[in-house]
């Protein structure tokens, strides 16, 4: 069953977000459906499981960053990005993409 609630940031009483769960630990905003960080659960009063909740948002943000580095493995850059890095960087300037540890030499 999907509970869904509104709850209201407890240092701002204007900020409301909407979150739901269906087994009563782990608390997903309606707006994305991603898990809610456990610092957002604190702010508004959002009732987690801390043990839950903090095994299901590793297992989202483990899998979001497989499929970045999957799509990113082999792309490449266009022209245009490159000048872009070149521009913000410096021409000869290796840089490293922090997620996929891609290094790429301007």
């Amino acid at each position: 069953m999907k509970t869904v609630k509104t709850f209201v940031k407890k240092s701002d009483k204007t900020l409301d977000a909407e979150a739901y769960t269906t087994d009563g630990k782990v608390w997903r905003w309606t707006s994305n459906d991603r898990t809610c960080p456990l610092e957002a659960c604190k702010d508004y009063g959002i009732p987690c499981d801390v043990e839950a909740q903090t095994q299901a948002r590793k297992k989202e943000v483990d899998v979001a960053i497989a499929e970045y580095s999957f799509e990113r493995k082999g792309r490449g850059h266009t022209p245009e990005e490159i000048a872009e890095l070149r521009n913000a960087f410096g021409r000869g300037t290796t840089i490293v993409d922090a997620v996929s540890g891609e290094q790429i030499t301007l």
